[in-house]
């Protein structure tokens, strides 16, 4: 007879199966994979002394997909609207200093700081005077823009003259991945970044992997700087934390396929990373270094465990067939890379053309500038 493990709110259930187990060691620890638990087992609890077996069907699947958001909302035990994001850290006055810098833009519904002037890199010795990155979703962005461009003019380049012109604003606005980017903007003493989006947006990527422009931002560390927890939209909460189980997966299937049955942390981590880059423009053109994923992480690793903790506790376990479950709708384990290489290419050239618009040539040129002096230092 063979055991395997099943996590329940971090307590592991010890079952008796007669699968075939396949030994995987990841950060040094080896851990039994099968596949999915049925009612067909024993399920024993270890923690009571008398062997209790226990009837499975009572037993809680954390990331059971039958749950929809309203089910899950209300099933104490589910995971899938896990606040994983709330855990992340970075310092107290670099929190501060972010906070005041978004209380210069007019009112939004979310906003995630991310990028090398939140989290630093390796080789980056002094992350302070990096662009800060911010996204910001708001749920009408033609509105939206009204709004800053009052208050704001001086953060937008020639193109917010067209916000007279709806139609043409919104299509310039809906081009790319649906972001419009401010660069280098000067708040607060810091130059910052920031894009908006429509929040239907933010979540038909996480959804859907559509651009993969803001789902791959969000499988890595972001701190979040509106002034309500992610917990609050239980919508977004479900569909960060589905992204995230997406990307897990993912980077388990490249580790197996290129390290085989033993891999670390800061490999996983950096397959992870990797991603989001598949089939990036910037990369191509010579404009990112080629060792950026790997720089994110080594620098970053405390927040990446705090973020995938308790699904990594959960994914190592999964066979094919269920990690198959949790992929956006047209992916599979076979066809992914081909998939975003075509739609991050897609979006990042895109939204490269789009960005030397909507920051302006001189601004864009500066960008373009300095991303090739950060990639030419390896």
């Amino acid at each position: 007879m063979l055991e395997r493990y099943i996590s329940v709110n971090k307590r592991y259930l010890n079952t008796v199966s007669s699968s075939k187990t396949t030994a995987l060691k990841f950060n040094g620890e080896y851990l039994p994979t099968f596949s999915s638990f049925n009612t067909a087992d024993k399920i024993i609890n270890p923690f009571q002394k008398n062997d209790t077996i226990l009837d499975p069907r009572n037993v809680v699947d954390p990331y059971d997909l039958n749950l929809d958001i309203s089910k899950a909302s209300k099933n104490p035990e589910s995971k899938l609207l896990l606040d994983n994001f709330n855990k992340i850290t970075i310092p107290k006055d670099l929190k501060s200093h972010l906070k005041a810098i978004v209380k210069e833009f007019v009112p939004h519904k979310n906003c995630f700081g991310y990028g090398s002037g939140v989290f630093p890199q390796q080789g980056n010795q002094d992350y302070s005077k990096n662009q800060i990155d911010m996204l910001l979703s708001v749920d009408n962005p033609l509105e939206w823009h009204k709004l800053n461009i009052k208050k704001n003019p001086d953060h937008y380049s020639s193109l917010k003259y067209t916000i007279k012109i709806p139609k043409i604003f919104e299509k310039i606005q809906g081009m790319g991945a649906g972001i419009y980017f401010n660069p280098f903007v000067k708040i607060n003493g810091s130059e910052v970044k920031y894009g908006i989006l429509s929040h239907d947006t933010l979540i038909g990527d996480l959804k859907n992997w559509n651009t993969f422009y803001l789902a791959g931002r969000l499988q890595k560390p972001t701190i979040n700087l509106s002034n309500k927890g992610l917990a609050d939209d239980i919508e977004l909460g479900y569909w960060l934390q589905r992204n995230l189980i997406s990307a897990a997966l993912l980077s388990k299937k490249r580790c197996l396929s290129k390290y085989g049955s033993s891999f670390t942390d800061l490999q996983f981590f950096t397959e992870l990373c990797t991603l989001s880059y598949l089939g990036d423009i910037r990369f191509k053109l010579g404009g990112e270094n080629p060792n950026k994923s790997k720089n994110i992480v080594l620098k970053n690793m405390n927040n990446f465990k705090f973020l995938y903790d308790d699904i990594l506790n959960e994914i190592m376990l999964w066979d094919e067939k269920k990690m198959s479950r949790y992929l956006p709708n047209g992916y599979t384990l076979d066809n992914y890379h081909t998939k975003l290489e075509k739609c991050i290419g897609k979006s990042s050239y895109s939204q490269a053309v789009k960005g030397v618009f909507t920051a302006g040539i001189v601004k864009s040129c500066k960008y373009a500038w300095a991303k090739k002096i950060k990639a030419m230092k390896k």
